[in-house]
């Protein structure tokens, strides 16, 4: 079977992320583990560099206390909580694994405003398999460092009417993969105009995630402009005026 683009360019990058592993070996873990998600590649120093100077800088969104946001990805529960305290909106937060999403529901218990689903949201209703690997679980494939484990997922489009919901202020997407699929289901429903705000972390990782990413992008100029971009780290997008759903 052929290598993948990701899995070259992994190849190819090696020595530089040999080196640069070594040169960074004192950081603290976090910031370790997510230049090593990044292949130590610019787009991440340039991000860390973006967050050391504004931390609110993945929360610095346009939403009121009558807003309402989802998390897709909720791990446990840290921008769910900034979010709801900072503006006072609505907040739904999805989490897929049952541990983290057991913790995300206590960490926001005193948040009456904000709702914890312990399921994932994709394209359709289905159960998975989940590879436990903490921040970078998924159910597309890992190590399995901590195992695997069954889990819901849910129709995004069937989630959002069941919600009630008409449009959504902001929409905050970090499902490991799962946001292609996501975000296509979106495009097809018609859904781009009834987004205010859309922050997405694209892995890079994924099949066919250059074309996939390119087509969402296109998609997305037609009704949104980028406010910022940190490829296949974090980006944000804001819905034009223009745009708004009648």
């Amino acid at each position: 079977m052929p290598l993948s683009r990701y899995e070259l360019k992994r190849l190819a990058l090696t020595p530089r992320t040999a080196y640069r592993r070594r040169r960074h070996r004192d950081l603290e873990p976090l910031a370790r583990q997510l230049l090593e998600t990044a292949l130590y590649g610019q787009s991440m120093y340039d991000f860390m560099d973006a967050v050391a100077a504004k931390p609110d800088l993945l929360t610095d969104v346009p939403i009121g206390d009558d807003g309402v946001a989802l998390d897709l990805g909720a791990y446990i529960g840290e921008w769910s909580k900034a979010v709801a305290t900072r503006f006072g909106c609505s907040v739904y937060a999805f989490e897929a694994n049952p541990s983290t999403a057991e913790k995300a529901a206590k960490r926001l218990a005193a948040l009456p405003r904000v709702t914890v689903f312990p399921y994932g949201v994709g394209t359709t209703d289905e159960i998975v398999e989940l590879s436990r690997d903490g921040p970078g679980s998924s159910i597309y494939g890992g190590n399995g460092e901590f195992g695997h484990v069954e889990v819901q997922v849910r129709d995004i489009v069937t989630v959002l009417h069941e919600l009630g919901l008409d449009e959504i202020d902001v929409l905050k997407v970090n499902i490991e993969g799962a946001e292609y699929d996501v975000l296509d289901r979106l495009i097809a429903a018609d859904w781009l105009p009834r987004i205010g705000t859309l922050s997405v972390q694209f892995h890079e990782w994924h099949p066919k995630a250059h074309p996939r990413r390119k087509r969402i992008r296109s998609a997305l100029r037609a009704t949104h402009e980028e406010a910022w971009d940190y490829p296949w780290v974090w980006e944000l997008w804001h819905r034009r005026l223009d745009s708004v759903a009648e």
